[in-house]
């Protein structure tokens, strides 16, 4: 994307699309974890479990910083 040949509309437009893929994103992982949190009922486990709740976090920072994003920001 260069910047030389876009106006700021079409940056901002560039964004809002981006925030609504990020959104959808986010609705299909709550799904997804939803269907985690049944499935531990229903065998019995905790539904928060820290150790992979950590493991999360740190794939997030890392994929976010191979991104360029500050770690404090993911």
């Amino acid at each position: 994307m260069e910047t030389d040949d876009m106006d700021l509309e079409e940056l901002r437009a560039d964004i809002r699309d981006v925030d609504a893929e990020i959104t959808d994103l986010i609705a299909k992982r709550m799904k997804i974890a939803e269907l985690i949190g049944a499935e531990k009922l229903r065998q019995g486990q905790a539904i928060r479990n820290a150790s992979v709740e950590e493991k999360v976090i740190a794939r997030y920072r890392s994929a976010g910083e191979a991104n360029g994003v500050l770690p404090d920001t993911m």
